[in-house]
């Protein structure tokens, strides 16, 4: 009888000493949060007692009528910024939550510049700004440019977009371009005799026109979706040019080649296999 009534009394006391205290506990705690100028973000945290009250902080100051599971912040600022945390009690105890951070983060800014038009043989190179995570225009291309190159049955208008990110923030833009129909006599000069040879190549060719001016010319190669791929700067130093080109590293497909100097510009597509 004796051995019986220690053994009751240890279980008795191992009972008292293990059972949890089930009133006010935090299941989920809160966590950094990072959230975009503008956007809606909440910090939050879980707590099965429905007779919990709650107080939350900003670095350890009362925020006024904060009083619930859930923080939220509805287009948030950069004032917004600071350390969270909450304070959480009932009749049974007090419990403060893990101290966490909100970061905000500004929405990239992009300018494509105002709606235009263009001509055939006129170049427009769009740049949506540099220092971005990533980049995204609507034709699937991911560099900072895109190079817009009509050609002689682009016609109509058409939209190009580009969509910018930095710290998860997203910032977009979107450029409205015309394709205008011109006349012999308002088109810029081109070329004399102007060839590309072979054509298609395996991206060995040569190109060669005569023309009286003379000085600095540019020769640029673009892919079917306006992203240059090629440049070289050269000189011309008498009426006729003749240039060998070697491109055999880029794929096969079609490309657009631009020669043109101070006054003068001729396009030319080709296709390497």
């Amino acid at each position: 009888m004796k051995t019986f009534k220690n053994i009751q009394i240890a279980t008795f006391f191992t009972l008292l000493l293990y059972i949890p205290n089930t009133f006010c506990q935090i299941y989920e705690q809160p966590i950094n949060t990072d959230v975009c100028f503008g956007d809606t973000t909440s910090i939050f945290l879980t707590n099965p007692d429905i007779t919990s009250n709650y107080q939350w902080q900003k670095n350890g100051i009362n925020i006024p009528n904060e009083t619930d599971s859930v923080l939220y912040f509805n287009g948030a600022t950069f004032q917004d910024i600071g350390y969270y945390n909450c304070i959480v009690n009932n009749s049974n105890s007090t419990f403060c939550s893990d101290t966490v951070s909100l970061s905000v983060y500004s929405k990239p800014f992009v300018n494509l510049g105002n709606d235009t038009t263009l001509y055939f043989n006129d170049t427009l190179i769009l740049h949506a700004g540099a220092n971005f995570d990533t980049y995204i225009w609507s034709n699937q291309t991911y560099d900072s440019t895109l190079v817009i190159i009509p050609n002689s049955s682009t016609s109509g208008s058409h939209s190009y977009s580009i969509s910018v990110s930095t710290n998860g923030c997203v910032g977009s833009d979107t450029i409205n371009i015309t394709y205008g129909v011109i006349t012999d006599a308002e088109s810029k000069s081109k070329y004399k005799d102007f060839i590309l040879f072979p054509n298609p190549n395996n991206g060995n060719f040569t190109i060669r026109f005569t023309d009286n001016q003379k000085g600095e010319i540019k020769i640029r190669i673009f892919d079917i979706y306006g992203k240059q791929v090629g440049l070289l700067n050269d000189n011309k130093n008498s009426n006729s040019y003749t240039k060998e080109l070697h491109l055999s590293h880029l794929p096969a497909g079609c490309y657009v080649l631009s020669t043109e100097s101070q006054n003068t510009r001729t396009i030319k597509s080709f296709i390497i296999r």
